[in-house]
């Protein structure tokens, strides 16, 4: 998309009261009265707009170089000299070092607006290159830090943190140009999160819990929030978890004694030696097995099977887990119908059965310990065709615990007390009954604890839908868990 000029431009008008209905008197396309010098001729090539352009970029314009240098130095210190970025009128603050900002920007127009320039002189600076350490004196006197004593200490943006993640990893594409990739779907991209692909109306949850700033306005700096779910991506998150793994298994890094890929941890995610404690500390985590006291797998598994049915005894046959997972869906390809299985799939709300008998749809839940639980839930087939689903739970154990029929309404599903041994197996099981056609179905039954919880039992309830998942992650190894827990650290995150 494009702008195009009219041949010939509309003259433009003074809306009287706003209101464009009652146009006043005529005004021409010029440059703005209150940084302009005392002529102001009207535009005449075209709509105007890159006289205008000219205008803004001009050597003459006091403003324009000032709201860049300004911009720039708070890019590398945190805090502009004027501390609005985008409002150098009265309503906003006055520069801190007046003299500072014009001799920075008449020297940055002298150079041609070489921002290369601006940043390596800005950067080569005593000022830039202070510690951001402090005495209580220094504090007291200037709270803010408005003299630049030292330098301020702050936080990588949200950009800044995921590359820095992929260039520690060793897996940072450094190619320039090109579309935008979305950055939270696997395989997760490498490319650097400037290329982030961006939705306005449908902004991925990852940028707002890192303080990007809404894309349907203008922004002039950012927010800097300190919220759990930054804290919680970081620890659980599989793009963390992937990068921690390729740090780790960087040739460096793999090779040596524990003491050498501490010390190569520490140069390439903090570019010093480590202390003599953090040394010890390093060599002692890493030496844990800490993937063996990782969480015990989830109880629940996604797939389809056959319903052996013969009088006395009612067993699951040939279960076998679904191998595709679609982000949203457990099912047999990445397109539905699949030859065999047709329209089989399960989802956190339910599902849809395959052909009868081979394809009924499956949630198994493994019990994690001796007790007894009960199961609740709501079965609905809400389509009129077809003739509905049936809903089956048979345990591995002791044979059919229940059994429910649904077509066209809801149906409760419930067994008041199971009693389960650790390890037993019970399946909730879906079959289309005589036709296959209409029969979608939703179905998220829960066990919930009988009594006390068992010992060493974290929860007493397990929901279908709140549960649901897609692959687990690979636990990871001690040293992977060691290169995690760095890249965690204020160090890390922090231009100190």
């Amino acid at each position: 998309m494009v702008m195009v000029d009219k041949a010939k431009p509309v003259e433009p008008h003074v809306f009287l009261r706003g209101n464009p209905g009652r146009p006043g008197k005529q005004v021409p396309r010029r440059f703005l009265r209150v940084i302009s010098a005392t002529e102001r001729p009207a535009f005449k090539e075209g709509s105007g707009r890159l006289e205008l352009a000219r205008s803004i970029a001009s050597k003459d314009n006091p403003l324009t170089s000032r709201v860049i240098v300004n911009r720039v130095w708070f890019n590398h210190f945190g805090q502009g000299i004027v501390r609005t970025p985008s409002d150098f009128g009265a309503r906003g603050e006055p520069p801190t070092h007046p003299e500072l900002l014009d001799w920075l920007a008449s020297t940055f127009v002298e150079g041609g607006w070489s921002l290369k320039s601006l940043h390596r002189m800005i950067m080569s600076t005593d000022a830039y290159q202070r510690r951001s350490d402090s005495s209580p004196e220094v504090l007291r006197k200037d709270p803010q830090n408005l003299w630049l004593s030292h330098q301020n200490r702050r936080r990588l943006d949200f950009e800044t943190m995921r590359d820095g993640l992929l260039a520690t990893a060793g897996r940072l594409d450094p190619a320039v140009g090109g579309k935008s990739v979305p950055i939270e779907t696997e395989p997760f991209t490498t490319r650097r999160t400037l290329y982030g692909y961006i939705e306005r109306q449908n902004l991925d949850p990852i940028y707002r819990t890192f303080d990007f700033p809404n894309p349907d306005s203008t922004s002039p700096r950012r927010t800097n929030t300190i919220v759990p779910q930054q804290a919680l991506f970081l620890l659980n998150s599989p793009f963390v978890a992937e990068q921690s793994r390729h740090l780790a298994a960087r040739p460096e890094i793999a090779a040596g004694s524990a003491e050498e890929r501490v010390r190569k941890l520490y140069h390439l995610l903090f570019g010093r030696d480590p202390e003599p404690h953090e040394l010890a500390l390093g060599v002692r985590f890493a030496s844990h097995n800490a993937a063996a006291e990782d969480s015990p797998a989830s109880p629940w598994h996604y797939g389809a099977g056959t319903v052996i049915d013969k009088p006395g005894h009612v067993h699951v046959n040939d279960f076998q887990a679904f191998p595709r997972w679609t982000g949203k869906a457990w099912q047999v390809s990445e397109k539905l119908p699949a030859p065999g299985s047709n329209f089989a799939n399960l989802t956190a709300g339910g599902g849809h059965p395959g052909p009868s008998p081979k394809w009924m749809t499956i949630i198994r839940w493994v019990a994690p310990a001796n007790m007894a639980v009960t199961l609740t839930g709501t079965l609905e087939h809400p389509n009129k065709g077809g003739d509905g689903v049936r809903a089956r739970l048979v345990s591995g154990r002791s044979s059919l615990l229940g059994t429910w029929d649904a077509h066209n309404k809801k149906v409760e599903t419930t067994v008041a007390k199971i009693d389960v041994r650790r390890g037993e197996i019970l399946d909730l099981v879906i079959d289309c009954k005589a036709e296959e056609s209409f029969d979608s179905y939703s179905w998220a039954p829960a066990f919930k604890v009988v009594g006390a919880l068992p010992d060493g039992l974290r929860t007493a309830s397990w929901n279908a839908r709140t549960d649901f998942h897609g692959p687990e992650p690979k636990a990871l190894t001690p040293w992977e868990s060691y290169a995690q827990a760095l890249m965690l650290t204020n160090e890390f995150y922090y231009v100190d």
